[in-house]
């Protein structure tokens, strides 16, 4: 799965410029009745990360295997879903570069994770 980070740049986008909320102290559950645009972005989080004693009781044949954040600049730039890239596509390579160089600043500067979970 690849969901939103619950990293330091991750919560500073997503609280101010995403219009979905991203509470990471939030419960677990989404409200019956509201539209998904309503549930908390940092559900990932709450479950895989914060809760993870509650997901192997919950799940038991499931492990989580691995958590990568990853993408803290390359999906803004290029305008995510519904704008227009901030770049032209020759810059592609200098950008991935620069996100390559700040890999070891992942865990608080991924916007996203990756999530991988495997049935035991």
């Amino acid at each position: 799965m690849v969901e939103p980070a619950n990293s330091a740049l991750g919560r500073f986008i997503y609280k101010r410029f995403h219009h979905e909320p991203f509470d990471e102290k939030g419960g677990r559950e989404i409200e019956a009745g509201n539209p998904l645009s309503n549930s908390n972005q940092a559900l990932p989080y709450i479950y895989f990360e914060r809760d993870t004693e509650q997901f192997k009781k919950d799940y038991p044949t499931l492990k989580i295997t691995k958590i990568q954040y990853h993408s803290p600049f390359m999906y803004v730039l290029s305008g995510g879903v519904s704008r227009s890239a901030m770049f032209p596509y020759f810059m592609y390579g200098f950008f991935k570069g620069i996100e390559k160089l700040l890999s070891p600043l992942q865990k608080q500067l991924g916007l996203f994770c990756t999530v991988i979970i495997e049935k035991q």
